[in-house]
């Protein structure tokens, strides 16, 4: 299956916009650093390595991975964020729980 995923990016720098609760159906939450960013129920994965990782887990599925590329001047609001590790544990928690 093809999806699309939002990449933000400015000049030095860029993240996939990605839902936590696809990191935790892929099982690789564990494997994000904290250099990505945590906004509501996103993950915004920095482009270096992290968004890696989500797109290769998603290849071992036999998933394809569609970037689409927002280029801002700016991201100074998404390095403003919560950094990955500090808050995700319990949004997928509370995600999953009301799914139930």
């Amino acid at each position: 299956m093809i999806k699309s995923f939002q990449v933000i990016s400015d000049a030095s720098h860029g993240w996939v916009k990605v839902p936590l609760v696809e990191l935790d159906r892929l099982a690789i939450q564990d494997q994000i650093s904290e250099y990505s960013y945590v906004k509501g129920n996103f993950a915004f994965l920095e482009e270096d390595a992290d968004a890696g990782v989500f797109i290769e887990a998603r290849k071992a599925e036999g998933n394809i991975v569609k970037l689409k590329e927002i280029v801002r001047e700016s991201c100074r609001k998404i390095r403003n964020y919560d950094t990955y590790p500090q808050t995700t544990t319990a949004i997928v928690a509370e995600i999953n729980t009301s799914e139930d």
